[in-house]
């Protein structure tokens, strides 16, 4: 009866354990990759922050979560397109891929009924007709608040069925000579109580690092896709 339950045991944990030990082995190659930056909870004092950060973020007491990561290519091996059209394809490959994920698919099922439109989208068919232009949303959750294609960026205002939580996500894609950088900047705050966090799912350990490792992911992919587009240049 004990071998048998020692075996049984084994059985099942070989699975999870086999799953554990490849997300820390993708998180390391992608760490190589992508660099981080900071995470921080605290007031929010950098200057740089997106345009529905609430007032008062950057007073004493203050708990902003922001997160940032990096991550650079050269400049050379990107599709001949211009600035615009490279955020574009880059927005569209990273949601579409977004859609797929288990946040993505608790989104969908969150928003089921919903059909995609010109202006919103649920399913990665959706997610690649989008402009990604002031006013679209994806998944009821992300929606596009400003973007500036001279400076390559756009913000998302992020707002889910928790009232107590809320937030954004602004992405850059800065091109130079030699070297182009994509960042990735994740904000996220109690709009009922900015010195509360408790509520803040990017808080909590095994959720931030997900959040983390999803991010990575997506940034690694949209920039692989940005090097294989076969456009003419704009």
């Amino acid at each position: 009866m004990g071998l048998l339950t020692s075996s049984t045991l084994t059985a099942l944990l070989i699975p999870p354990a086999a799953g554990v030990v490849y997300l820390l082995y993708l998180d390391r190659r992608l760490s190589k990759r992508v660099k981080h930056e900071y995470t921080e909870l605290g007031p929010y004092v950098r200057g740089d922050g997106p345009s529905n950060l609430p007032p008062g973020a950057n007073r004493p007491g203050a708990k902003i979560f922001t997160d940032s990561l990096r991550l650079e290519l050269p400049t050379k091996s990107l599709a001949p397109v211009g600035t615009s059209q490279l955020l574009t394809l880059y927005l569209r490959n990273n949601f579409s891929i977004f859609t797929r994920t288990p946040q993505g698919y608790l989104m969908r099922w969150m928003n089921k009924g919903k059909a995609d439109s010109a202006s919103e989208a649920y399913t990665p068919e959706g997610v690649r007709r989008l402009e990604f232009k002031v006013g679209d949303a994806v998944l009821g959750m992300y929606h596009v608040a400003h973007r500036e294609d001279s400076q390559g960026l756009v913000e998302f205002k992020m707002q889910g069925p928790d009232e107590r939580v809320a937030g954004a996500l602004v992405i850059r894609l800065s091109r130079e000579d030699d070297i182009t950088t994509i960042t990735n900047q994740t904000f996220m705050w109690n709009p009922l109580d900015l010195s509360s966090a408790k509520t803040l799912p990017l808080t909590k350990k095994l959720l931030g690092w997900a959040h983390e490792l999803t991010a990575k992911y997506l940034m690694v992919s949209g920039a692989d896709a940005l090097c294989r587009t076969p456009y003419a240049k704009d």
